[in-house]
């Protein structure tokens, strides 16, 4: 773990796992010009690591720590294989295990998620009203014409049976004035009545 401040003067605990070899074909002059393993560490890695990390944290604002976790895990990555490389120190695998702000920032930062939260389902509810509005205006409109093309449709009916019951009523009176005779009645619209028709048609 190594602290460091980021761009924006943020502190920030980052914790690291670093695996490394030795260069085999060094190994030897590194043994005997620094010492054990536990030397190695302690006086060549740990301090390349604290220095990579508060340059490489140093790029960025504590927001983009978390949000470019990726980008910063590479630049310190970079930074620390060049330093360690100069010692023979071979890095084979880097990650960021996890980032430690001030509780101060991190209460922000919650403070900040809760707002935009809040913004968002907003938003979200602003959407669904607009959208359920729209689909009554559209159910209504749907209804208007539904109940405008039913009273169209009722009042065709209406005029065609108007039509039908005034012929036939037209034709009821001139049975009802025929004297018997054979004559050819002129009814409505030029329709010309066979009575003699008629009256076989009543005789049956």
């Amino acid at each position: 773990s190594a602290t460091a401040s980021s761009r924006d003067l943020q502190v920030v605990s980052t914790k690291i796992a670093l695996n490394y070899r030795i260069d085999a074909a060094q190994i030897v002059e590194v043994f005997r010009n620094v010492g054990t393993r536990v030397i190695v560490e302690s006086t060549i890695i740990d301090p390349a690591l604290q220095e990579s990390l508060k340059q490489a944290t140093a790029q960025y604002t504590a927001e983009e720590l978390i949000t470019k976790r990726q980008q910063v895990k590479e630049t310190l990555g970079k930074s620390i294989t060049v330093t360690l490389a100069k010692n023979n120190i071979l890095v084979t695998e880097l990650s960021i295990t996890d980032f430690k702000f001030a509780d101060e920032y991190q209460a922000a930062v919650e403070s900040k998620q809760v707002a935009e939260q809040r913004a968002l389902t907003a938003r979200n509810d602003l959407a669904r009203i607009k959208v359920e509005a729209e689909q009554a205006e559209a159910k209504a409109r749907g209804t208007a014409n539904a109940m405008l093309a039913r009273a169209e449709a009722e009042a065709k009916a209406q005029e065609l049976l108007r039509k039908t019951i005034s012929a036939e009523i037209v034709y009821l009176r001139a049975v009802e004035k025929w004297d018997g005779q054979q004559p050819v009645v002129v009814g409505e619209g030029g329709a010309i009545l066979d009575m003699g028709a008629i009256k076989r048609a009543a005789g049956r």
